[in-house]
């Protein structure tokens, strides 16, 4: 959240000790997902958005009728990061792409379903942060064919 009070929709990508010499994020300057790849060859940082996009709308998709806070959406983009941007930098991830993207899409909306279920449970009409985790717990490990690119 910025000092304003509203939710940065931004592009955080998990740093690694590895990445040294990538810029660092910083509580008062978080290192948007361009500029941190910007310095990583060969990868292309709308890749990742697309897939992330993928994924987000999957999860749209499971939870129907149900509206997805702004803050858990943003669990959700740093959750995603965590396995899609290494997924994402092996030079043959378009192929593994191709033939896992139903399970990462079928897990997703599993988990929007369930998220969806819990706030319905609970009188709300909006997910939460918590409802997506809980829901991420449900759904571990029952496609795990959607491990590379799916953080539960």
């Amino acid at each position: 959240m910025d000092p304003n009070g509203a939710y940065q929709l931004d592009r955080y990508y998990p740093q690694r000790a590895s990445d040294r010499e990538l810029p660092v994020a910083t509580a008062e300057r978080p290192v948007p997902i361009r500029e941190r790849h910007a310095a990583s060859p060969g990868i292309d940082a709308n890749d990742i958005e697309n897939v992330l996009g993928v994924a987000l709308f999957a999860v749209g998709r499971g939870a129907k009728s149900v509206q997805i806070d702004l803050a858990a959406v943003q669990y959700l983009r740093r959750q995603f990061l965590t396995r899609i941007g290494p997924a994402i930098e092996a030079p043959d991830w378009r192929d593994k792409w191709r033939r896992e993207e139903a399970y990462l899409v079928a897990q997703a909306e599993a988990l929007g379903r369930h998220a969806a279920r819990l706030a319905k449970e609970e009188g709300r009409g909006v997910i939460a942060g918590a409802d997506l985790a809980a829901a991420a717990a449900k759904v571990r490990g029952h496609l795990p064919m959607a491990g590379r690119w799916c953080p539960f």
